[in-house]
């Protein structure tokens, strides 16, 4: 994700979509249609230690999104 630190600010900021993770992790996902490599999303897995505090897992752009679609659904952006 070297030099897309932007794009992965945005997802964490504004998501369109976290779906729960492997344990208490949590995944933001978000819908970039102009990347280096096409539309694509973008996921970042994430751990919440406190409500200000946390550190990023890992992250990474797909257009496979049915597949992180299938975990539960916590939170939703309304268009």
């Amino acid at each position: 994700m070297n030099g897309n630190i932007l794009e992965l600010i945005e997802t964490i900021e504004d998501p369109d979509v976290i779906t729960k993770g492997v344990g208490d992790e949590l995944r933001c996902i978000r819908f970039f249609a102009r990347t280096h490599l096409g539309p694509k999303h973008l996921m970042v897995a994430y751990k919440e230690l406190t409500t200000n505090d946390g550190f990023i897992i890992t992250a990474y752009k797909t257009s496979r999104v049915r597949r992180l679609m299938s975990r539960e659904i916590i939170w939703t952006k309304q268009r």
